[in-house]
């Protein structure tokens, strides 16, 4: 709970910072992608990923970070 508290209270704080339009950017070594979106959705939207090289290890695939472009959700995506 206080994990999820923590994260709610950035996503608004972020989003009160941006002006209409704005992107946030998060890069994380913890996180994959998919886990990033979950986790600032319904307050931000994915806009793109940015990819990184990948690697292989005990018959999984991934990055060693993770970084996505949001958009806030109502701003419908505006560019």
């Amino acid at each position: 709970l206080g994990f999820m508290a923590s994260v709610e209270s950035y996503a608004a704080s972020a989003r009160a910072a941006l002006k209409p339009g704005g992107r946030l950017v998060v890069t994380s070594c913890n996180n994959t992608a998919d886990e990033l979106v979950a986790l600032l959705a319904p307050r931000f939207v994915e806009r793109e990923r940015l990819t990184y090289p990948t690697f292989s290890f005990g018959g999984s695939t991934g990055a060693k970070v993770a970084t996505v472009a949001f958009v806030a959700a109502d701003d419908g995506g505006a560019s």
